[in-house]
């Protein structure tokens, strides 16, 4: 568990749904069947779903789903009880929260919540055995990417979030956040990539590393190596902006790659040969205008890692590798914003998670076969 929560956070660019709905792949018919979705919840009005996390933020072992919700300024908590999803309401910010992002972050071997929003302030969410509490991290900290975990052959866990460029402020700043004693130390962290829209952590060359990934307003995907001081490496330009980045097995081979989604709709695969990285593949969903995400995990519970996409005018697009070419396949036609893939349920089935369109809730059923 501790991989899944020190790994992956990101706070993505807007998108308009008013609720996330999970989608389950038949398990035979895992070659070609089709997806099952359950709507998870309801938001009222034009409410969006931002980014969702899974994991056990309770520390009970219990995984659960955790979601940025602008719409109504809430970050909210939904546990499957074996027949429906309960919802909590964790918080109401004064503006729309953008990101959330499980870890560890005072080092302390408990699991928290923090959520980033509008008014530039990030957020801890602690679970006291009873009820939520509520603390500030810091403010501006305008995140367009929030990431827990530790980076190269840091002994600490450090919080990095970026403060996005926005009118009036020229240029973003990536910060490194640890907890000091009884307070929150913040540094700049800025090492070139001056406009984040996402950050993720993961092991993209293969050598037992964590580096820290950059999705960046200039179209290029960077990564930050830590070792004494930060150094930066540009993977490739991807020829339009790039919104977001996932690190991964992406073709099913147990090989990690780096994946790009761009604002043109096209989404870059990056691979470390050894000596640099490749821009090896780029793809197409058909119909997309606009990627908000891009996602690695084995969604159809067969133990194959895949690429999910999502976005305007795709919707939510799988791609699998065949060997020698890739094969997509459209899950949801709708636009969404925010994906996850994990075992919610806690039932040992993975499912794959989107913010997607306008839902009413639905108990989960079995596809007929």
């Amino acid at each position: 568990m501790r991989k899944v929560l020190s790994i992956l956070c990101t706070a993505q660019l807007l998108g308009w749904s008013t609720g996330f709905a999970e989608y389950e792949r038949a398990p035979e018919r895992a070659a070609s069947g089709n997806w099952e979705r359950t709507d998870v919840g309801h938001r009222p009005g034009k409410c969006w779903v931002q980014e969702i996390m899974i994991g056990a933020g309770r520390n009970d072992g219990i995984n659960r789903l955790y979601a940025a919700s602008p719409g109504t300024g809430s970050v909210d908590e939904y546990t499957w009880d074996g027949s429906e999803w309960q919802r909590v309401v964790l918080g109401t910010p004064e503006e729309e929260p953008r990101g959330v992002c499980l870890g560890e972050g005072r080092n302390d071997g408990r699991v928290s919540l923090y959520a980033a929003d509008e008014t530039e302030t990030l957020n801890e969410y602690t679970w006291n055995g009873s009820a939520w509490g509520k603390a500030t991290v810091c403010s501006e900290s305008h995140a367009a990417g929030l990431a827990v975990g530790r980076l190269g052959a840091d002994d600490n866990i450090r919080i990095y979030t970026s403060k996005k460029k926005i009118l009036g402020r020229p240029t973003s700043t990536i910060f490194a956040i640890i907890r000091d004693g009884a307070s929150w130390h913040r540094e700049p962290f800025d090492v070139g990539a001056n406009n984040a829209n996402s950050l993720k952590l993961g092991d993209g060359r293969n050598d037992g590393i964590t580096r820290l990934y950059v999705a960046n307003h200039d179209r290029h995907v960077y990564e930050v190596t830590l070792d004494g001081t930060a150094k930066i490496t540009d993977l490739g330009h991807c020829g339009s902006v790039v919104t977001d980045v996932a690190v991964g097995p992406g073709r099913g081979d147990g090989v990690n790659r780096v994946y790009g989604a761009c604002w043109d709709g096209s989404l870059h695969e990056f691979s470390w040969n050894g000596e640099s990285w490749e821009n090896s593949a780029v793809l197409k969903p058909k119909r997309s205008k606009f990627l908000r995400n891009v996602e690695i995990g084995a969604a159809r519970g067969d133990g194959v890692n895949r690429v999910y996409c999502a976005g305007d005018g795709s919707g939510v697009v799988e791609f699998t590798w065949m060997g020698s070419k890739w094969s997509q396949s459209r899950i949801e036609k709708k636009e969404v914003d925010g994906l996850a893939i994990g075992d919610a349920r806690n039932d040992g089935v993975l499912r794959l998670y989107a913010g997607s369109g306008e839902y009413e809730f639905i108990p989960d059923k079995s596809e007929d076969q």
